[in-house]
């Protein structure tokens, strides 16, 4: 199922395009639909758990633009399409990477090619798991593939990311487990690490160098020596 937020303060125009979407309604395909009359009621009860959402650009107090910028700031991975009634106002989308956009009044055939579009997209994000982690802005939605690697320190995990670092009270073995089928490694009893930032092993010093540049040498320790080497060797050659 797929959770998806209409922000737009026209009523009739939500309830017809609800039912738009909803004619898409499948076994493969079903749909959790929230309707907001208005960026600033959205951006109240916005926690970083749609996978969709379609945005009015032209609203009173918060624009559609200014709505998506704050949605970025918690999540850099959910699909945010614009709906408008001028194409000049389509194009800043991409500023704030969005995914597509509709233009008003919505044409049924036209819909059905750009949401059909919109579905292949998010049936493809779906096979990418990610973590829900505590920001300053409330959570975020960061994707396994943007996780760097995850540090423990005095009882908190910290989460190294593309997107910032961010911490989480939790064991790093639970991690450990959760993680193991994505590619990443237990190095030490401090790190766990995504091998995909791994550029080679320091053998002398046995640390991992990392493709970030602002990452330090991570410490392999000796007993999970083997395992490391054998993990990312495997890695690689796939």
């Amino acid at each position: 199922m797929y959770r998806i937020a209409l922000v737009e303060d026209d009523e009739k125009f939500r309830n017809n395009f609800e039912k738009l979407i909803s004619e898409f309604q499948t076994e493969n395909h079903s749909f959790y639909i929230d309707q907001f009359t208005s960026a600033v009621e959205f951006l109240k009860s916005f926690k970083s758990d749609y996978d969709l959402i379609f945005l009015d650009i032209r609203m009173p107090i918060i624009s559609g633009m200014e709505c998506a910028r704050q949605i970025r700031s918690k999540d850099p991975e959910v699909l945010i399409v614009f709906v408008t009634s001028l194409t000049q106002y389509a194009i800043e989308g991409y500023q704030v990477n969005a995914f597509d956009y509709l233009l008003k009044p919505l044409d049924q055939a036209s819909f059905k090619i750009k949401f059909t579009r919109i579905l292949h997209k998010l049936d493809n994000s779906n096979k990418q798991n990610y973590l829900i982690l505590p920001s300053s802005n409330g959570v975020v939605k960061v994707s396994l593939q943007n996780i760097i690697f995850i540090e423990t320190q005095s009882h908190a995990l910290i989460f190294h990311t593309k997107i910032g670092v961010f911490k989480k009270y939790d064991s790093l073995s639970a991690y450990e487990e959760k993680l193991k089928e994505f590619n990443f490694v237990r190095c030490n009893s401090c790190y766990l690490v995504n091998l995909d930032y791994v550029k080679y092993v320091d053998r002398e010093n046995l640390s991992l160098i990392m493709t970030e540049e602002n990452i330090p040498p991570l410490q392999i320790s000796r007993p999970r020596k083997k395992q490391v080497l054998t993990a990312l060797k495997e890695f690689k050659n796939n």
